[in-house]
């Protein structure tokens, strides 16, 4: 492969049936309007607001069912969008199909209730999904993507539409068009991985100390109310150094992460009767990686403001957007212009919009590793934020078509206010924030 991680970009020209791989002909399965590629939270959120403003969608999903980190990281804590009333479009939407299902306790979500509920979603307003479907490399014309190259158990497929959402969480879509490199490299990673208890009740979250040390369970265990009155979540955090572009080195920390949530309930049961009965009925699929290195991972007396984590991530003159806000970096005037203010949420999250991509979305917060830089979010359903955001990108590339890098903000204003509220939330115009 031209560049690591994926290929690079092959040019569509006038194919109609099948495009050119190396000396493959690879058949081109679908056309449409918009390519959504990535399916955990964002992703979803980026198909739906897509295709309920009438585009014809598509949706890539590596896995076999969709919310990516989430079900099967078992990052399933919905925390205050369970709550806030202000929640609205994508989000107020899952919660409603998890209720009805009687998939949620407070402001947890049964896994396996959200995979049912967000494939509800994506069917309900006729996007098409391409489960079990490895995204390997950009389609593109005159250096706008246009589609994807895929790998299935048949082979490689193509899906070429008018715009592109990239929601993977390595920028694996962008990093193909640019011709640059998935960052890889070995370094020290914080790995969390969780199990769902049964026969175990515990009302909130609590930090446990193992009763015999053991570096598998280094950094401690956490106890999280589940999915129900007799759950619990089951979460082992553990130091490692590795390159999470790995695969075998993923794998090992999959296989090692399983062992050590059961080792860690054994240890607890020993020092918790209230645990005596406990079982374990589901671990997650894969660990979830926090890389110490990123910005709000630092120890820090308070929380960063969104353009203090934005310092030094936002290449010069690009657009992005952190909490539905939009902002254009000044960074040789240390400045970062707010152009556009809305407030669904209150959960920072970054978005880009690179030129060529019209939704650069960081799908999986607790993993950001892009050869382009993005911002970083401890929340782990903040994707449902960010899918809120990544609607927001596809509303704009199907009614106005393709965003400028320097939109005149008379026009932005414009158009931002024409958006309906289940993409965009209320829109304003705000001053300079100085960094």
């Amino acid at each position: 492969m031209g560049v690591k991680g994926v290929f690079p970009a092959i040019p569509v020209g006038r194919a109609k049936e099948a495009v050119r791989v190396g000396p493959r002909e690879v058949p081109i399965v679908w056309r449409g309007d918009v390519l959504v590629v990535g399916g955990d939270l964002s992703g979803v959120a980026a198909s739906v607001e897509a295709a309920k403003h009438g585009a014809k969608v598509a949706l890539i999903c590596e896995d076999g069912f969709l919310g990516g980190i989430v079900t099967s990281g078992l990052l399933c804590r919905l925390g205050r969008m369970a709550r806030e009333a202000s929640v609205g479009g994508f989000v107020e939407d899952l919660i409603y199909r998890l209720d009805r299902l009687g998939g949620r306790r407070g402001d947890i979500a049964d896994p396996e209730a959200l995979k049912i509920a967000l494939d509800d979603m994506l069917l309900s307003v006729g996007v098409k999904p391409f489960y079990h479907t490895r995204p390997v490399g950009a389609l593109s014309e005159r250096g706008w993507a246009r589609g994807a190259i895929a790998v299935t158990k048949r082979g490689y497929i193509a899906l070429y539409a008018r715009r592109v959402v990239d929601a993977t969480p390595d920028g694996r879509i962008e990093a193909s068009l640019r011709g640059r490199p998935l960052r890889s490299g070995r370094r020290r990673i914080l790995v969390c991985s969780g199990g769902i208890l049964e026969g175990a009740k515990v009302k909130s979250s609590e930090f446990v100390k193992c009763p015999e040390p053991l570096d598998l369970l280094g950094r401690g265990v956490w106890l999280h109310p589940g999915p129900s009155e007799e759950e619990a979540i089951l979460v082992v955090r553990r130091v490692v150094e590795l390159d999470p572009f790995d695969p075998f080195a993923l794998s090992v920390e999959a296989s090692r992460g399983r062992w050590a949530v059961r080792r860690a309930l054994e240890l607890l049961k020993k020092s918790r009767p209230d645990l005596s009965k406990a079982y374990l009925s589901l671990t997650s699929l894969r660990p979830w990686l926090v890389d110490p290195a990123l910005p709000s991972n630092r120890p820090r007396r308070r929380p960063l403001r969104p353009w203090e984590a934005l310092r030094g991530w936002i290449p010069e003159g690009s657009v992005s957007l952190v909490l539905a806000d939009i902002y254009k970096a000044d960074l040789a005037g240390n400045r970062l212009e707010l152009l556009a203010q809305g407030r669904p949420f209150g959960l920072p999250y970054g978005w880009l919009l690179p030129r060529g991509i019209e939704g650069l979305v960081c799908a999986q917060p607790i993993w950001v590793l892009s050869s382009t830089p993005l911002v970083w979010v401890e929340d782990p359903l903040a994707s449902a934020t960010a899918g809120q955001v990544a609607g927001l990108a596809a509303s704009l590339s199907v009614q106005m078509g393709l965003l400028p890098s320097k939109l005149p903000l008379s026009s932005l204003k414009e158009h931002l206010e024409g958006l309906p509220q289940s993409a965009g939330a209320q829109i304003s115009i705000s001053r300079s924030l100085t960094m």
